[in-house]
């Protein structure tokens, strides 16, 4: 278990580099990193991770950000995420930059993006209404007592 964590940060800063990303889109390791996040789901720290590096292999890369929006559209625990570790900062600016890489037309290799397609179902699964309820948690707004400061 302990070696999940250090091997998902490395796992990211390889993930920087076109080559890597392309061998990591051969042997699908956008579903295996969901496998992990399927698998750890109430762990706030190891969904940071997988979030990190599922960012970077979506960045630039039009075939990993296929397959990570295949595995939200087949159920994947992203977007759920979003509000169920709302606490934790790693967890929320993790999604938050997968949700980004997925929304970017960034690959210039391809002619066309499937960014708005992307942020089209990602508003259907209820991201922003996600994003938005994490939002009003961490600033009071839309609380009762925010509303007796106003």
């Amino acid at each position: 278990e302990g070696f999940r964590l250090p091997t998902l940060r490395t796992l990211r800063l390889f993930l920087g580099h076109e080559l890597n990303r392309e061998f990591f889109y051969a042997r699908k390791g956008v579903a295996m990193l969901f496998d992990i996040l399927r698998a750890h789901t109430s762990d706030a720290a190891m969904v940071a991770g997988v979030a990190y590096a599922v960012a970077a292999a979506a960045t630039r890369h039009e075939g990993n950000k296929a397959a990570a929006m295949l595995e939200v559209e087949n159920g994947a625990p992203l977007v759920s995420s979003i509000e169920e570790h709302g606490h934790s900062r790693g967890a929320v600016q993790g999604v938050c930059e997968i949700l980004e890489a997925l929304t970017t037309g960034d690959d210039p290799r391809e002619m066309a993006s499937g960014a708005f397609r992307n942020a089209q179902t990602l508003a259907k699964f209820g991201a922003a209404t996600s994003l938005l309820k994490v939002l009003e948690t961490i600033s009071g707004v839309g609380t009762d007592e925010s509303a007796t400061r106003l």
